[in-house]
């Protein structure tokens, strides 16, 4: 009976208890069959059979398995990184529509959207001339009540033993105090169970949010459902939104329709468009390896024939005033490349941009090596320090067509197309076969809607990619190999054929 009970719960709520020892199953069920008054375990089964739950059944079961442990400011790495990110927001809005959306999924008795509804108050000069809309949700409706009352125990406050005697907050006497009812009435809070929960949703107000706080929740799913709630979520994103989950959650595969941004001990995974930004971080840092062959129509925009440019490449560097800087070959910078390719792979750019920082104040470095200093930037949004380090590399190697690729993936990141166009150009000027500089560009002219253009680049970029070995590395730093590349280049390609209405 407790194994159809388990199989009954993964199928309601989504809980998978498979790791779950089975003492530890048998008392945390009892204790619901306890805390419902039911006779037994099959009169449990019965509760969950029922085609529409109880909401005390569902209630007790997440109490007894689930954590529900939260207070004020818990994460001090997350609220740091969401205060960055949030006054990167407030600039960029406030010319424009002056509106923010932040969802707290998963919000247990509040502490963590009132957390975030305080920072933002805190960066508001005129939070009155701001729509701003806040959204606790939970699958416990004892914690969303205790939510709505905003009255918590000192313990709350434990990472802010200020904050009780802040503005915010009223005492009640007993330890106890309420947040004052104009911040409180900032936050809303409703029950939504992640299984059988319509989300996005117009009806809710569930849509297109700029921040998600998803954390500690999706541990408790099993891999199907896992999946489908942070497809939904991406859905309940805006484009270039922001979902947070929990170090522990942050497992790659899942979250390969986003990009990373790095900030000190916290990873938010970012939403991206479609038909424009999304393709270029596919390629740059999420490469698939999936097979998929397409049959496509050839049409009469031919691939660009590739031209030697060795005369160009010589006369360039002769009327070249600064040398080339050589790269170093010898044993102590392939150990620094090793370490730091290491650290990148293990997604720690912070240290990957101090060890280079630190090892190019001693001597010169492999051009290669730096590569990694700029995306290691870039993923924190460091961009500035990116920008610099780069035009330097620039200045001093004229006519590398990979330094000009960077300085578009760059431009493009910070939606300046015009400037990333510009760049994608020079590289290609200098190496018509740079493979990532053809899909690139296609990819431009693709949100342009110039599709002869796209599918002649990305013709191009396919004809050059299937004559070489699959496991060939097109790009060193993120370890992408030809075949992955190509299996990208077909999708897109696929996609600029079928909006073109030529793909069979």
């Amino acid at each position: 009976m407790i194994n159809s009970i388990v199989a009954k719960i993964t199928e309601v709520i989504g809980f998978d208890l498979s790791n779950e020892r089975s003492d530890n199953l048998e008392k945390k069920i009892s204790s619901v069959v306890s805390d419902l008054n039911l006779k037994g375990l099959s009169s449990l089964y019965s509760e969950l059979s029922e085609p529409k739950i109880s909401q005390k059944v569902i209630i007790s079961i997440a109490r007894h398995f689930t954590i529900g442990e939260t207070y004020f400011f818990r994460d001090p790495y997350l609220m740091k990184a969401l205060e960055k990110e949030l006054i990167f927001l407030i600039d960029k809005k406030k010319n424009t529509d002056n509106r923010i959306r932040i969802w707290s999924a998963g919000s247990s008795s509040g502490e963590e959207i009132y957390s975030i509804m305080i920072i933002l108050d805190r960066l508001l000069a005129d939070p009155e001339n701001w729509e701003i809309y806040l959204l606790g949700t939970d699958i416990n409706t004892d914690a969303i009540n205790k939510a709505k009352t905003g009255i918590y125990s000192s313990w709350s406050f434990r990472s802010d033993k200020n904050l009780p005697n802040s503005k915010y907050f009223n005492s009640c006497g007993n330890e106890k105090f309420e947040l004052a009812a104009n911040y409180r009435n900032r936050v809303r809070f409703h029950f939504l169970n992640f299984i059988d929960g319509v989300y996005p949703s117009a009806i809710d107000n569930i849509y297109e949010f700029d921040i998600i706080i998803c954390r500690n929740v999706l541990m408790y799913f099993s891999d199907e459902v896992r999946v489908n709630v942070i497809k939904k979520l991406r859905e309940c994103l805006s484009i270039d939104g922001f979902l947070c989950v929990s170090p522990t959650e942050s497992i790659h595969p899942y979250f390969k329709n986003f990009s990373k941004v790095s900030h000190d001990n916290v990873t938010l995974y970012r939403k991206r468009s479609t038909t424009e930004v999304e393709f270029q971080n596919y390629i740059m840092n999420n490469v698939s390896s999936t097979n998929s062959k397409r049959k496509i129509t050839r049409r009469s925009t031919q691939p660009i024939k590739p031209r030697n440019l060795d005369h160009l490449k010589s006369r360039i560097s002769q009327t070249n005033k600064k040398p080339v800087t050589p790269a170093k070959d010898d044993l102590k910078d392939e150990a620094l490349k090793n370490k730091i390719k290491s650290l990148y792979d293990r997604s720690k750019y912070g240290e990957v941009e101090s060890v280079i920082e630190k090892a190019g104040e001693k001597e010169n470095i492999d051009g290669k090596v730096w590569e990694y200093y700029i995306k290691a930037c870039a993923i924190q949004r460091k961009n500035d320090k990116a920008l610099k380090k780069l035009n330097e590399m620039i200045e001093k190697d004229r006519i590398n067509p990979e330094y000009y690729y960077l300085l578009g993936n760059l431009f493009f990141e910070i939606r300046k197309t015009e400037e990333a166009f510009e760049a994608y150009q020079k590289a290609s000027y200098l190496d018509e076969e740079h493979i990532q500089t053809l899909i690139a560009v296609g990819n431009i002219y693709f949100s342009r809607g110039l599709i002869a253009k796209a599918i002649k680049h990305l013709e191009t970029a396919k004809y050059l990619l299937v004559d070489l070995p699959s496991v060939k590395i097109i790009d060193e730093v993120d370890n992408i190999t030809a075949g992955e590349l190509l299996n990208v280049t077909e999708s897109i390609l696929g996609l600029v054929l079928r909006k073109n209405g030529t793909f069979d």
